[in-house]
């Protein structure tokens, strides 16, 4: 089968995006169970003299890239809600890669930075669609599923909400505008032949916004730089005379939370000599970046063992997480298959995780790690100290870690849901692609 996967983000520039990662190691696998595949990916470039939702096209890895430069904002663009529901540009750039590419199906794993259109444009073309829900921007213009605030949204398709959460002068008229947002992509996303859910809190969060049980398929995520992770034997364990490393990768933003690493540490000062914190990520808030070195500079005297670096590459996970005993996720917003956890517990490391999203479905309180109240730091110092006074835990836990779910079978599951897709479209196209079926099987 050829697949037409839609993304944010081209490889290899921005495989550091967990989703971008994601994608380009299912197409790879893919290729093994003999699928082809493109990606038509939203992309931050800007290319001088060329018109709006142009097409750079190139090969990556054996896949074809459409990275679509000239957009209007660099990711979602969540000032103008019936923009990114219909983008008359961007359906004409869908529709001459998909005559390019004659997709025998469509599989959606982001539409941030294109338009939800695209999606019953593919069904206009008789194309199968299948839509991986990797974060809630369907659902939610902030992407995350929090608010301003940063708590938890729960007041599913509330315009005046929407508008009050991302406008600092919501109207009458902008509330309208999210709510007609919500209600078409929703009306859209429940048309798609099937929606996969990662999670079983990603699967709820859909049901409760109407999503019909029948198209919703739960496969648990994978990530194959967590099995790279597994199979690498160079892990140190933690010499008990020495202080406990705690440690932070990822973006810094807001919405990953790093500072609640650093105000639990404050509240552990008394203990100061037996741990050390270490943030490494890539700045995507410079405000908040900020605001994190302001933090740790306050804190220096106090707590000498703390060390931030923003330089984070990929390709450091193996040597930052062989120098870390214990990997901390506090991430605020409900992340649906957090890759970083995933990478941790591959490297045979224990995470101390928020307990919301997908986290509890990676990480067994006690068992392969331990779990705090989301967005309360002190939640997070009790873990950390019950961790760093009880120094034979991290071995523990640590042992209880279980290898990491295999890509291969994940994308398995996977070409399951397509194959099957493809024989009901067989089906309703007549009895000629019916005997096509019936000689191929």
């Amino acid at each position: 089968m050829k697949i037409l996967h839609v993304g944010w983000g081209q490889p290899p520039e921005f495989l550091g995006d967990g989703t971008v990662a994601y994608v380009q190691e299912l197409c790879e696998q893919l290729a093994l169970k003999g699928h082809a595949s493109a990606l038509m990916a939203a992309s931050p470039v800007q290319v001088e003299g060329e018109p709006r939702y142009s097409v750079c096209h190139r090969i990556y890895r054996n896949v074809d890239v459409y990275a679509v430069t000239n957009r209007y904002a660099q990711a979602e663009d969540p000032h103008h809600p019936l923009r990114e529901v219909t983008n008359l540009e961007c359906e004409q750039t869908f529709r001459r890669v998909l005559d390019d590419v004659a997709p025998d199906l469509v599989h959606f794993h982001s539409l941030v930075g294109l338009s939800a259109s695209l999606m019953p444009i593919a069904r206009d073309y008789d194309i199968p669609t299948v839509v991986s829900m990797h974060d809630y921007w369907l659902m939610c213009p902030r992407r995350y599923l929090t608010d301003r605030s940063g708590n938890v949204c729960t007041e599913a398709g509330c315009g005046a909400k929407c508008a009050e959460c991302i406008e600092y002068m919501p109207t009458c008229e902008s509330a309208q505008a999210y709510t007609d947002r919500y209600e078409t992509m929703m009306d859209w996303l429940s048309e798609a032949d099937m929606v996969i859910a990662e999670s079983e809190f990603m699967h709820r969060t859909l049901v409760a916004h109407g999503i019909p049980e029948g198209r919703i398929a739960d496969i648990k995520p994978a990530a194959k730089t967590a099995e790279a992770l597994w199979a690498w034997k160079h892990r140190r364990d933690h010499d008990t005379d020495g202080p406990l490393v705690f440690g932070y990768i990822g973006a810094i933003a807001r919405g990953k939370a790093p500072h609640l690493l650093i105000e639990a540490a404050s509240m552990l000062s008394d203990i100061r000599d037996r741990f050390r914190v270490s943030i490494q990520g890539t700045i995507v808030d410079r405000d908040y970046a900020r605001e994190i070195e302001d933090q740790v500079l306050k804190l220096r005297h106090q707590l000498p063992g703390i060390g931030l670096e923003s330089h984070y590459e990929p390709s450091m996970l193996h040597r930052i997480l062989s120098e870390t005993d214990v990997c901390v996720v506090p991430t605020l917003w409900p992340d649906n298959a957090p890759r970083t956890a995933m990478e941790a517990l591959g490297a045979r490391v224990p995470v101390v995780g928020s307990m919301v999203g997908g986290m509890p479905e990676l990480v067994s309180n006690g068992v392969n790690g331990l779990l705090f109240e989301r967005g309360n730091a002190e939640s997070l110092a009790v873990q950390m100290r019950c961790i760093i006074e009880h120094p034979a835990m991290p071995r523990h836990l640590r042992v209880r870690i279980t290898a990491p779910r295999p890509m291969a079978v994940h994308a398995g599951e996977i070409s399951a849901v397509y194959e099957t897709l493809a024989i009901r479209a067989a089906m309703r196209r007549g009895p000629e692609q019916r005997e096509l079926i019936r000689k191929a099987a």
